[in-house]
């Protein structure tokens, strides 16, 4: 599998400076959805994106432009990578690895990841947990609570944390509160209202909570899409 994190050629690729962000599908979609708004509501530049053969076959049109399955985008000094319209289904442990590789490289400040806790879990007035690798030495000025210990952490962010973790890069994992059964913009909307409150960004939230439904809708038909897909593809036959 060849894969390559290509940045444009305008843009410096030492991004000391800046805070790397994203956010995957996970539970609820929380963070494909914060991710997703804050490309579309603020003034985001595509400064990058990914190539090679583990691409997935699908591609998307916003506004008047072409969105790759990978991409990056800046905004102040946020580096945001948005992930797929689809989960990342095609050599994840790679895609992840080189991109964790890549955040150390570019010597970025610190990680954000966003995911997902069931609200079942939720016990207290909290609306999210939040977990960070041992090199993250500033969680305690958020004061919000650690990640339950009898909680594991799964998917494509568990796969990002692993190796940051073991690349000793300082990153945080945001856990909002969200629904299982569906796409959750309020989820989406508690982790986008932490960067604003704790990173000084001014990222709108109405348009995200004003279009929820239309998100869900959005997700709704990519998943039925994706389903469709699979049940045509040939099956392997075992005697």
């Amino acid at each position: 599998m060849v894969m390559e994190i290509v940045i444009e050629d305008d843009i410096e690729d030492n991004f000391e400076n800046s805070v790397f962000i994203t956010g995957f599908h996970g539970l609820g979609w929380t963070g494909y959805i914060a991710i997703r708004h804050i490309i579309k509501s603020v003034n985001t530049k595509r400064i990058g994106y990914i190539s090679g053969d583990i691409l997935p076959d699908i591609i998307s049109i916003e506004g008047d432009r072409l969105v790759l399955p990978f991409e990056f985008h800046q905004y102040n000094n946020f580096i945001i990578f948005q992930p797929p319209i689809q989960p990342i289904l095609i050599e994840p442990h790679k895609v992840i690895k080189e991109l964790a590789e890549w955040i150390v490289q570019s010597k970025f400040k610190e990680a954000i990841l966003i995911g997902g806790l069931d609200v079942r879990f939720q016990q207290d007035a909290q609306t999210m947990r939040i977990v960070h690798t041992k090199s993250f030495t500033k969680a305690k000025e958020f004061e919000i609570p650690l990640l339950e210990k009898s909680l594991p952490v799964r998917g494509p962010l568990a796969l990002l944390l692993t190796h940051l973790e073991i690349l000793n890069f300082p990153t945080l994992v945001i856990f909002p509160y969200a629904r299982s059964d569906r796409p959750d913009p309020a989820a989406a909307s508690v982790a986008i209202e932490f960067l604003n409150k704790f990173y000084d960004l001014k990222i709108p939230i109405s348009q995200l909570q004003t279009d929820a439904q239309k998100i869900e809708t959005e997700i709704a038909e990519i998943l039925r899409q994706e389903r469709e897909r699979t049940e045509r593809e040939p099956r392997d036959m075992y005697v």
